[in-house]
């Protein structure tokens, strides 16, 4: 049964003290190679019930991409959609829909508003017309009027964006037929304050919220976040965690937004974790002192993994039906 290497917490000393001399301790990606040996050597270490356990894969800036509108649902149109997620991704889920801009024959150009025609009912069949279509565009098309023609297909794909977030670390089962999300792993620098604690978790959240989006089957995710060397576990559901059908801002750190009905899904707040609840990843002795205006950082010890942080390695683990790690003296 493998074990954790005996020489990997004298390795992780070395790195955080390498990290503290040069002064990044603030520095985020510092902390990756660090993180992306431990993860390593976790789940190369899983012992009883970990038959599968080498079709683990830790996998960094993995690109989680999800298909959205461009533009929100208009509520006056599609009233229930606002409030009713799964009629909203029955919308956002209908490959045959067509998406033309709200009052697209006004003035106003400028609309943030779709309203969406399902063309399930049509008495055409689309498919028939191909031929006669293409012949009409490329008639257009020669004719200068090209502009003025265009598809359901293309009307769509104008409504219809891809947008993605990065998590630093996704473990994953793989086998031939299947990938299963074991975990998804945020990774932030020190120091730990209430505005950190928040965001990691508010972008946790949205992680977990594409990833449901990305692999429809898995109800529950759980995600690791380590600030510095404290870490904290959520483990969160697929009912409490819904994003918007249209596109978020550009920032990897905004999470979904809820709605003011509480009795909705998509409008149930999870609580942030408050600090207290974060815990050491490691049983060490860190000497920190001021040395001519700058911090001294001295990493004296680092033993071993924590009690706290091997439950709950082990607590995700064993809910992935990969067994627990064999932790030997680390």
């Amino acid at each position: 049964m493998p074990t954790i290497r005996e020489n990997l917490m004298s390795t992780l000393k070395v790195l955080f003290q390498k990290i503290y001399d040069d002064d990044e301790s603030n520095l985020e990606y510092r902390y990756y190679e660090i993180w992306n040996m431990a993860l390593i050597e976790l789940t190369s270490s899983l012992g009883v019930g970990s038959i599968d356990a080498c079709k683990i894969t830790v996998s960094p800036q993995w690109e989680l991409i999800r298909e959205v509108l461009k533009y929100p649902l208009d509520t006056y149109i599609v009233p229930e959609a606002e409030n009713d997620s799964e009629k909203g991704e029955s919308y956002l889920a209908n490959l045959s829909m067509e998406a033309t801009k709200h009052d697209s024959d006004s003035s106003d150009k400028d609309s943030d508003y779709l309203t969406i025609d399902l063309i399930n009912g049509s008495d055409t069949d689309d498919s028939d017309n191909d031929a006669d279509n293409d012949a009409d565009n490329d008639a257009d098309n020669s004719s200068g009027n090209g502009s003025d023609n265009v598809s359901h297909s293309d009307a769509s794909s104008q409504k219809l964006a891809t947008e993605l977030r990065k998590p630093d670390f996704i473990l994953f089962h793989v086998t031939d037929a299947s990938r299963r999300v074991i975990l998804i792993v945020e990774v932030k620098p020190e120091e730990l304050t209430i505005e950190t604690s928040e965001d990691v978790y508010r972008q946790a959240e949205t992680q977990a919220g594409f990833a449901f989006d990305v692999w429809p089957q898995e109800m529950v995710i759980y995600s690791l976040m380590l600030v510095g060397r404290k870490f904290y576990l959520e483990k969160f559901s697929r009912a409490k965690v819904q994003l918007s059908h249209h596109k978020l801002k550009q920032f990897d750190n905004e999470s979904y937004k809820p709605t003011k009905n509480s009795t909705n899904r998509r409008g149930i707040k999870s609580s942030l974790p408050p600090l207290s609840k974060w815990m050491d990843v490691f049983d060490e002795t860190i000497v920190t002192q001021q040395k001519g205006g700058r911090t001294i950082t001295d990493v004296i010890a680092m033993k071993r993994f924590t009690k706290n942080f091997k439950r709950a390695i082990n607590k995700v683990m064993i809910h992935s039906g990969m067994g627990s790690v064999s932790w030997g003296n680390c």
